[in-house]
């Protein structure tokens, strides 16, 4: 082959690329005419929804993209008021009835997306006007590798345009993370690049500076699942939780809240119920956004020994259950038979029982017997313990809770 790589990042995974490769070392992407003309992409990979579980799903998947996420705002609206009947014209800029003065159902008031053994919902929750919540779900990759990506971002709700910084960020993570799924690469790598891409496309966003509003921001938490490998990252406090066959096993909370009060309970400065406790509890320390800290995502990477769910979350569901014996009590109260889809429905129901505070996002996922011999859990961000010391001695830069 010919030809040399005239771009400095791969365009689709955003990692770093040396004068003459020919494909992208991360995610595979061919980064010259020679390379494309041999037909492999990584960043097209196969992907589909299912019905059962892993085997059955991928059987008979069709190939196609599937996403929740739609574009926020009420551009395009067709439906007249829920309330009144006035025309869509009468609906403003801001999805209220000009007439009655109803807030309009929004397209991400509530969204479900169902692939069988893997599956989420998001909602608006009872207090919020609108839906800052996103995330996105699907599967990837060859069918015997079970390769499944998913994002879940929560909008920061004291910055502009939040429904969009997370809807922007789901979709550019979870577009690099599909490309090594579906191809070959580190998952670890890909997550911490996914991250990367995630902040850039959120600052893209074009936005107007107010006094009262920061830039657009979101959290992130992102999974990552090929041949039984699990790479799990986060910045802010989005959660992801590994649930055992055995209920004797417990659950195991993977995230480490990018929070105040866990900075303040892992420096020693406060116990955690003292943390908790005080008003800037749930303050985050690191965020997706233009004027967040450098520090790359935490990482965790792990190998099951036994089948097992994954469960992702924004803080509209663990906020009722923030502590991980909490979180275990609410999971053992649901049907031990309970599809990913159902448990998904049903832990929303429960959060906006409980209030509905904040919008909330829970992504359920089933994951085959792995084919690797098994490893424990390995936090592979080399400084993890240093950036949480760093957070809590940025008291006064806090961007709020999401």
């Amino acid at each position: 082959m010919t030809g040399a790589a005239t771009v400095s990042n791969c365009p689709v995974c955003g990692a770093p690329v040396e004068p003459g490769d020919q494909f992208c070392e991360v995610c595979g992407t061919p980064l010259t005419e020679d390379a494309k003309a041999l037909g492999v992409s990584a960043g097209e990979p196969v992907r589909g929804a299912g019905s059962a579980g892993p085997e059955e799903a991928w059987a008979g998947a069709p190939q196609s993209h599937s996403t929740p996420t739609a574009p926020a705002g009420p551009s395009g609206r067709t439906a007249p008021c829920v309330r009144c009947g006035a025309p869509p014209e009468a609906i403003d800029v801001d999805g209220y009835c000009t007439v009655c003065g109803l807030l309009q159902p929004g397209p991400r008031d509530h969204l479900e997306l169902d692939l069988g053994w893997a599956a989420g919902v998001t909602d608006r929750g009872r207090q919020h006007p609108r839906n800052e919540d996103a995330f996105h779900l699907e599967l990837a990759g060859p069918a015997a590798d079970y390769g499944v990506v998913a994002v879940v971002c929560d909008g920061v709700s004291s910055s502009v345009r939040a429904e969009d910084a997370s809807e922007s960020a789901a979709i550019a993570a979870a577009t690099v993370l599909a490309a090594v799924v579906g191809g070959a690469g580190s998952l670890a790598d890909a997550t911490v690049h996914a991250a990367d891409a995630a902040n850039r496309a959120v600052m893209a966003l074009p936005w107007t500076p107010t006094e009262q509003m920061a830039s657009p921001a979101c959290t992130l938490v992102s999974a990552a699942c090929r041949l039984g490998q699990i790479a799990v990252g986060w910045v802010g406090d989005s959660r992801a939780y590994w649930l055992g066959p055995d209920p004797a096993d417990g659950i195991r909370k993977l995230t480490v809240d990018d929070s105040w009060a866990e900075a303040q309970v892992e420096t020693g400065r406060m116990t955690e119920g003292e943390a908790e406790a005080d008003p800037r509890s749930h303050a985050i320390t690191r965020w997706i956004g233009a004027d967040a800290p450098a520090i790359d995502a935490r990482v965790i990477t792990m190998t099951p020994a036994l089948p097992g769910r994954l469960i992702l979350c924004s803080d509209g569901l663990w906020n009722y259950a923030s502590s991980t014996e909490d979180m275990a009590k609410l999971l053992d109260s649901q049907p031990p038979d309970a599809t990913p889809i159902e448990l998904a429905r049903s832990l929303t129901s429960f959060a906006l029982t409980a209030g509905g505070h904040d919008n909330i996002t829970v992504v359920i996922i089933d994951l085959p017997v792995p084919r690797n011999e098994p490893t424990p859990i390995q936090d592979t961000e080399q400084d993890a313990q240093e950036s949480t010391e760093q957070a809590a001695e940025q008291d006064a830069e806090q961007k709020g809770m999401p």
